[in-house]
């Protein structure tokens, strides 16, 4: 966990490019995604999309895109399995926690978090 916090608080989150996010090892690249809606079930575009670890720290903030789309990038390890992390959009926030598989080293590592949730 010391390891992810120190990545994501040395700007190892959201600030990686795509080609330098590339060359990370699929066993490290994490990906935390989803889409924020309105009650109504539209997308909410230009929406600022917030993730936090525990205790509240600040991890990294993007915008959404037209189809109200979000996207984190992380470096993990191993050791992170488990951590908790929080997203926030539009007025709601949902919980996730980092999961895989430590012994699979080909499959990429993501997790969907829709506010509001959805299946």
């Amino acid at each position: 966990m010391l390891d992810l916090l120190r990545a994501l608080f040395l700007g190892g989150l959201v600030s990686f490019s795509v080609a330098s996010y590339a060359t990370h090892e699929v066993d490290h690249r994490y990906r935390i995604f989803g889409t924020v809606l309105n009650t109504d079930g539209t997308p909410v575009a230009d929406a600022k999309a917030k993730l936090t670890g525990l205790g509240g720290r600040p991890l990294g903030e993007t915008i959404t895109n037209k189809a109200g789309e979000y996207e984190f990038r992380l470096h993990v390890h191993n050791q992170d399995l488990g951590t908790r992390f929080w997203v926030t959009a539009n007025g709601m926030t949902r919980e996730g926690t980092i999961t895989f598989d430590p012994d699979d080293k080909t499959t990429e590592r993501s997790h969907r978090i829709n506010l509001p949730e959805s299946d």
